[in-house]
């Protein structure tokens, strides 16, 4: 998201993918990335299950300057066209 929080990475599920369970669920997880470990999973930091599945993430800069968002805006383009 910025260069105070470069470790992190948000991840959704994307638009018209299925699992190998065929299930239709769609999450937005935040993960800790650290390339210099090599360890094969990346710590969950959190997550949250969405109505939609996502076409686009974009990891914005807004308000942490002022701290209101300290770690930036993430906005999703949904499958349905809105941005959340």
């Amino acid at each position: 998201p910025s260069g105070r929080h470069p470790g992190l990475l948000a991840l959704g599920t994307v638009a018209g993918a299925i699992d190998d369970s065929f299930m239709a669920t769609a999450q937005l997880e935040i993960v800790s990335l650290d390339l210099a470990k090599r360890e094969p999973e990346m710590p969950v930091l959190g997550n949250i299950s969405t109505n939609y599945r996502f076409h686009r993430l974009a990891w914005g800069t807004k308000g942490i300057e002022t701290g209101t968002y300290p770690y930036g805006l993430l906005g999703g383009g949904m499958v349905d066209g809105s941005v959340n």
